[in-house]
């Protein structure tokens, strides 16, 4: 902790004049890598605050911009013991719009939107992105027309704001407090899981955030099959339908919390239960 400290200072210090303006010219060339081995190298006493607030400013500093984290206000169990609706644009969700699932099912639920989901659903209370492309990707303008709130990866660079709180992520495993990083980069549905975890509710039920029963990379990833927007790269698909169930196992401390609405997806930590079968969502199937 010390000596992040110190580095930080030096990086803060290193400036000059240059064309009339200062400009941060660091000593030495550090990244979010770095300080994560320097953070194994010193155990892991280094959780909470400090680590954040230091890992990111640093970071900000060596990308010569000014930036931080937050606001985390109203996040870490704001939504304590309420039912959550977590929704991914996967091939599971396509399974429970097949069953008669609509998006309208989820007005006065708590619901988390993930990517591009919310070009199709724009009442999402929070929305998670973690790719800065999803900005000039989409055809929807998330900044002027998306009213929620918006939970943004600092590599966005999104500037935070009362609706738009930055984050970063960490695979030391899932946390209830969202100033530790939510778990974890691999891919947003699954950093999203870490932020329903983090408000609290229960139970959270998951839609589009497994593989939705791929095998290979000859089905589509996504709940359209003619989606023209972004989607996994076919040749990560291997790699990631490994990584995706041994990184569910991570939960099963709060495993009773979540249930995985695709019966076809590859995580098995959760209990699974078909749309249907809801109770929150009984009588709203015609």
């Amino acid at each position: 902790m010390i000596e992040l400290r110190n580095l930080l200072k030096e990086v803060r210090q290193a400036e000059h004049l240059q064309d009339g303006r200062k400009k941060t010219v660091p000593l030495r060339v550090l990244s979010i890598s770095d300080i994560m081995r320097m953070r194994k190298a010193e155990g892991r006493s280094m959780n909470g605050v400090d680590e954040t607030w230091l890992r990111l400013q640093l970071q900000a500093i060596l990308d010569g911009r000014a930036s931080y984290l937050g606001p985390y206000d109203g996040v870490d169990g704001c939504w304590k013991d309420e039912p959550c609706f977590l929704v991914g644009g996967s091939r599971g969700l396509k399974h429970a719009i097949d069953q008669g699932f609509k998006f309208s099912m989820l007005k006065g639920f708590h619901s988390i939107g993930v990517n591009h989901v919310v070009e199709d659903y724009h009442d999402f209370e929070w929305f998670l992105f973690q790719d800065k492309r999803f900005l000039t990707i989409s055809k929807y303008n998330l900044m002027k027309e998306y009213k929620g709130r918006i939970f943004a990866h600092v590599r966005t660079r999104l500037a935070p704001s009362e609706r738009v709180t930055i984050f970063y992520t960490q695979d030391d495993g899932p946390v209830e407090r969202i100033v530790q990083g939510l778990f974890t980069f691999i891919a947003s549905g699954f950093t999203a899981i870490n932020l329903a975890l983090v408000s609290g509710a229960n139970p959270i039920y998951l839609l589009g955030v497994d593989t939705g029963g791929m095998k290979n990379d000859s089905t589509p990833a996504h709940y359209k099959d003619d989606y023209p927007g972004e989607v996994l790269n076919c040749a990560y698909w291997g790699k990631y339908l490994n990584i995706t169930p041994k990184r569910a196992m991570r939960y099963a401390p709060w495993a009773e919390r979540f249930v995985n609405v695709d019966p076809l997806g590859a995580i098995t930590m959760f209990k699974k239960m078909p749309v249907r079968d809801i109770p929150e969502l009984a009588g709203r199937f015609k």
